[in-house]
C-alpha cells in the first residue's frame, strides 16, 4: 500500500468522528477538530513490504482543561476510527505552537504496511 493512500484513508476515517475535520496533509490554518497524519518512520520488512509508524496529529484547542475534557471524550472513537486502517499504539498530548499561541493537541502513533 502506498503512503498516498494510507493516508487518504486515515484522512478519511478521522472525518468519520464527530467534531473531527481530517486531512491528508496539515492544513494551511489549523482550528480544534482538524487532525491529519505524519509519516512517523518506516522500516523494510521481509517481502519487500514497510512497516510506517504515524504520528495522527489531532487539534483540541487553546484552553488546557476544555482539551484535556476533548481529548478524554474523543479518544475511544479516534481509536476506533484509526484501528481500521492501522493498528493503534497508544498517543500523547502536546503542545503545537502558532502565531496565535499555542494550541493543545493529541499525537496518536498508529502502524500500517
Amino acid at each position: 500500500m502506498s503512503f498516498e493512500i494510507t493516508r487518504a484513508e486515515l484522512a478519511a476515517q478521522l472525518s468519520t468522528v464527530e467534531g473531527v475535520t481530517g486531512y491528508a496533509k496539515r492544513p494551511t490554518i489549523i482550528t480544534p477538530g482538524d487532525a491529519w497524519p505524519l509519516l512517523g518512520s518506516f522500516g523494510n520488512r521481509s517481502g519487500g513490504a514497510f512497516q510506517v509508524t504515524w504520528r495522527v496529529i489531532v487539534i483540541l484547542g487553546k484552553e488546557e482543561a476544555a482539551a484535556i475534557d476533548k481529548a478524554e471524550a474523543l479518544l475511544p472513537e479516534l481509536a476506533e476510527a484509526i484501528d481500521s486502517v492501522a493498528y493503534v499504539d497508544g498517543g500523547q498530548p502536546f503542545a503545537v505552537p502558532t502565531q496565535g499561541g499555542e494550541l493543545f493537541a493529541l499525537e496518536i502513533t498508529a502502524r500500517s504496511e
